[in-house]
Order: C-alpha cells, then sequence, then structure tokens
C-alpha cells in the first residue's frame, strides 16, 4: 500500500486509472515472476519498500506545522511514531481519534464578551468573527434600561454547545442578579443561522 502510493505520487497520477494499471502490473508480477521473486534476499524487498515509502515522507510540511501549530505537530509526531514503529492501523486509528476528539471539543466551547451592563455577547462556534461590538447598536432602544439583561446568541446552536450556553447564560444571570435588580432577561437570536 505504501508503496503503491509512493509510485502514484511519483507519478503525478490525477485518476484512478493509475490505480488499474499498478495493479495489473502486480498481478502479473505475481502470476509470472513469483518464483524469480523467491531467491531475492528480503534485505532486498524492504529496501525497495523504505526507498518509495520515504517518498511519501514531507519534512518541509513537518517543519511548517513545527512553526504554525506545535498541537499539529505534536500529532504528525505521534502518528508517525505509532505508525511506523507500532502498528498501520493503530496509527491511524488513534489520530482520528484524537482529530475528532478536538473538534468536539472546539464545538463545545463558546466564548463571552461583556459589552456593558445590559449587553452580554455569546459566541458559538460557527459564529463569524468581527461583528459588531458597539454595545448601542445591538441593544434596541426598545429593551435599553437598567433593570433589563440581553444576552446575544450568534453561531450555530448544535447539540454539543447547548449545555456550554445554558452554563454561560446562567452564570450571567446570577452575576446580573448579584449586582442589581433584573426584571427582565432578553434573548437576542437574531444572529443565530442554525438550531440543531
Amino acid at each position: 500500500s505504501f508503496s503503491r502510493s509512493a509510485a502514484n505520487a511519483s507519478y503525478d497520477s490525477q485518476s484512478p486509472m493509475c490505480n488499474l494499471i499498478t495493479g495489473t502490473v502486480i498481478m502479473m508480477t505475481l502470476l509470472f515472476l513469483t518464483k524469480l521473486f523467491y531467491y531475492m534476499p528480503l534485505n532486498a524487498l524492504a529496501a525497495i519498500v523504505i526507498v518509495a515509502a520515504l517518498s511519501l515522507v514531507d519534512p518541509h510540511e513537518a517543519m511548517f506545522l513545527w512553526s504554525s501549530s506545535k498541537k499539529e505537530f505534536c500529532l504528525l509526531l505521534l502518528t508517525f511514531t505509532l505508525t511506523a514503529f507500532a502498528a498501520l492501523e493503530l496509527g491511524i486509528y488513534v489520530s482520528i481519534a484524537l482529530c475528532a476528539a478536538e473538534v468536539l471539543f472546539k464545538s463545545t466551547r463558546s466564548k463571552v464578551s461583556v459589552l456593558s451592563d445590559n449587553l452580554v455577547l455569546v459566541y458559538l462556534p460557527g459564529a463569524a468573527a468581527g461583528g459588531d461590538t458597539i454595545a448601542n447598536k445591538l441593544l434596541p432602544a426598545s429593551v435599553q434600561g437598567h433593570d433589563i439583561l440581553v444576552i446575544r446568541v450568534e453561531g450555530d446552536l448544535n447539540f454539543s454547545a447547548a449545555s456550554s450556553l445554558k452554563s454561560i447564560v446562567s452564570m450571567q444571570f446570577k452575576e446580573a442578579m448579584g449586582m442589581r435588580s433584573i426584571n427582565a432577561l432578553v434573548f437576542d437570536l437574531t444572529a443565530m443561522d442554525i438550531v440543531d
């Protein structure tokens, strides 16, 4: 598999036809030349596979990951180590599991910005960056008042972020109630595109 991928990469193949041709050549080789390969030392066969697999390693990508994201570099290093020294499947499974865990972790973390005593912005995953953060523009005149707390939620609300939003709303409401009397809690969901 490694040697086939390396051969396809070195030929700059762009279609599945290359896999068909490679498979045909391998099938013909196994049918007609197997007796000749019997006398070839395993060290020579291993060297062929290693040379083919070395073309799949890109040190420039590793250096780029080191300079841009240490977390991604550590994931690359862990995947490489497990693949090279443990088992190919184990390396693939662990890297997929870690990437999925990172995506789930990021999708459950919301960002909170308290713009004024009356307005709290909650940015869920999927919120557009660089939105308006001036409290007077975001807070409609009809809901302005000292006894009103407006929580504006931006982004996509899905099941993974629901518990985070619930705890943020509860915490912000308790903090506001500790500072002053709140008669109304208003949710501004105009910037929420998706509710799962």
